[in-house]
């Protein structure tokens, strides 16, 4: 069976510190991997699981400047190119 969990971007899955949700996803994907299934985390670039992970951006949104976690992810950089020339 394929299972695709999506984590919040807010923070890296598992969270550093803080960041209950990315707890949650964290130990649901890695307790459905034990049990052999085929599993997907979509989270941030720099989060740490043993399922596939597929991300949108590379860091968490809360450790990103301000202008640019108005952008959503470093991936769409150039869609918000005028907030970041503010």
């Amino acid at each position: 069976m394929k299972v695709a969990i999506i984590s919040p971007i807010a923070w890296r899955t598992p969270p550093r510190h803080y960041g209950p949700w990315e707890r949650v996803v964290s130990l649901l994907a890695e307790g459905l991997v034990k049990e052999n299934l085929d599993v997907t985390l979509y989270a941030t670039g720099d989060s740490l699981t043993t399922a596939k992970l597929r991300s949108v951006c590379l860091t968490p949104t809360s450790t990103m400047r301000w202008k640019l976690k108005r952008c959503w992810c470093h991936k769409w950089r150039e869609r918000c190119s005028p907030w970041l020339k503010m």
